[in-house]
């Protein structure tokens, strides 16, 4: 029988030797300057997808609620929550 420890969690044989302490790593040379990222084109706010699923959204929403109410907290000055009519993975289907 061998008397090295039985490793339970990995394939690989058990260390023969323990591991050796060191200074650690050290960058030798200093760190290149690179240039700044210059984006030709800004990111969007809204992809164009999306966009055109809010507007089929306020499209049926001025549709089904033509004097669409306040919220009812008395000073909160935003419109209600209108439900959705099907669950947000069916979103082809919202506007049909």
């Amino acid at each position: 029988m061998s008397d090295a420890p039985v490793s339970q969690r990995s394939p690989m044989p058990s260390r023969t030797q323990p591991l050796t302490r060191t200074a650690g790593l050290a960058r030798t040379t200093a760190l290149a300057r690179g240039s700044s990222l210059q984006r030709r084109t800004p990111i969007r706010q809204v992809t164009a997808k999306r966009a055109a699923e809010n507007r089929a959204r306020k499209a049926m929403i001025a549709r089904l609620y033509p004097e669409r109410p306040l919220c009812s907290v008395p000073w909160c000055f935003q419109w209600a929550d209108v439900p959705e009519p099907l669950c947000r993975g069916h979103r082809d289907e919202m506007a049909r």
